[in-house]
């Protein structure tokens, strides 16, 4: 009966299990703060990279795949077009822009539909525009930061109206004229792109942000 009633020890036993109970508690209370570092610190990344993509997005639309379009439906030859490109790519030095050399393909990716891709193999087919892209550039980053370099990639081309004569190309309207041959509303763009773009810092493949484009031209 004397040893039913020892409590000795009963108290280091509480301590240990308070102390258990508490490393417990500190142990996911750092867990969700170390979580949440990585979580804040990755979405911050992705959003430079989103940032940096939807740059090229810009310069790709406004700037490089109209005047692409226009010289590959312009240029009498492959010869031609080539030239054309070579002066693109000086013009736009300063972004370090690099055309496709498969200049053959990327003229027909320009001017023909899908189906008509007869000189672009199947690499240059693919929606990762990481794999050999129609266009690649480099974009800085604030400060000393590591740069981005965005790829871009015509996957998909449609052809709309054919007969450009009497299509205003600059306001998307169709001028008067009994022969246009246009029956009532709808689309008045020549072509339809489909572009792939992505945006990747350079010092890490990691941090990279990817977006769809449907281009009307």
């Amino acid at each position: 009966m004397g040893l039913l009633r020892n409590e000795r020890g009963v108290a280091l036993v509480t301590a240990l299990m308070l102390t258990l109970m508490s490393l417990v508690i500190i142990m996911v209370v750092l867990y969700l703060v170390t979580q949440g570092t990585r979580l804040s610190s990755a979405q911050k990344r992705y959003q430079n990279s989103l940032e940096a993509t939807y740059g090229g997005l810009d310069l790709t639309m406004r700037d490089l795949l109209p005047e692409l379009v226009r010289t590959a439906v312009d240029s009498s030859n492959l010869a031609s077009f080539q030239t054309d490109i070579t002066t693109i790519e000086t013009r736009l030095d300063a972004v370090n822009l690099k055309v496709s050399d498969e200049s053959d393909c990327l003229r027909q990716k320009l001017s023909l539909s899908t189906d008509q891709w007869t000189s672009c193999a199947d690499e240059r087919r693919t929606e990762n525009p990481k794999v050999f892209p129609d266009m690649s550039f480099v974009l800085k980053d604030t400060g000393d930061k590591p740069e981005f370099k965005v790829n871009a990639k015509i996957i998909d081309t449609r052809q709309g109206i054919t007969n450009t004569s009497n299509v205003n190309l600059f306001t998307g309207g169709v001028t008067a004229g009994s022969d246009s041959g246009i029956q009532g509303p709808g689309t008045v763009s020549p072509y339809l792109y489909t572009v792939e773009i992505e945006g990747e810092r350079e010092s890490n493949p990691n941090e990279k942000a990817a977006i769809s484009v449907l281009y009307a031209y």
